[in-house]
């Protein structure tokens, strides 16, 4: 009966030791694991910080094309309103005169 403990304490030897191993490989395993989705989130993390950037650059840009028309479109705007009000102060100062001719 020696010898079937033996044998049985042999096979609970190797499948402590089996199970040691596969720890330490599921240990090494979860790890590199770790490892990796900590550098994978650190790259998105940083892929989403220059998108965001360039989505923040790119609005800006447009932004600043659309001031600078609307500038254009006021400065020609206020142009035609001094021309206009050229106009018709000339045209008031010549019936001034026509009056005061025809008045006299």
């Amino acid at each position: 009966m020696s010898c079937t403990l033996n044998k049985h304490e042999l096979k609970a030897i190797i499948l402590l030791e089996d199970v040691r191993v596969l720890c330490f490989f599921t240990a090494q395993w979860e790890e590199r694991l770790r490892q990796e989705c900590s550098r994978l989130k650190s790259e998105r993390d940083q892929l989403h910080g220059e998108e965001k950037h360039l989505a923040v650059e790119s609005v800006k840009v447009q932004k600043e094309q659309e001031m600078r028309a609307a500038k254009q479109n006021w400065d020609r705007r206020m142009q035609e309103c001094l021309k206009e009000v050229g106009s018709a102060s000339h045209t008031f100062s010549f019936v001034s005169i026509f009056r005061m001719h025809v008045s006299s």
